[in-house]
């Protein structure tokens, strides 16, 4: 499962040019757990997993099939 994590996440990164560092400053988690994902073949936690979905604009899915998050949420009124 954590190969398939990893991958999935290098996959995501790629996908979108993105650095370590730039996953980082966009999922509001240091530098080093994200390097440490990646160059230690750590296993993330849920709470790193979910802070690492949001910064890509993905919602993690248990089916391992994760959808992108709307551009804005819904205001009030359409609630």
């Amino acid at each position: 499962m954590i190969l398939d994590t990893l991958g999935r996440l290098r996959q995501l990164l790629d996908e979108r040019n993105w650095t370590e560092y730039r996953l980082a400053k966009a999922s509001g988690l240091s530098d080093s757990t994200i390097k440490n994902i990646f160059k230690r073949n750590t296993h993330p936690t849920i709470e790193t997993l979910e802070a690492v979905c949001r910064g890509f604009g993905i919602i993690c899915s248990a089916r391992g099939s994760p959808r992108r998050t709307p551009p804005f949420p819904p205001s009030r009124s359409q609630a």
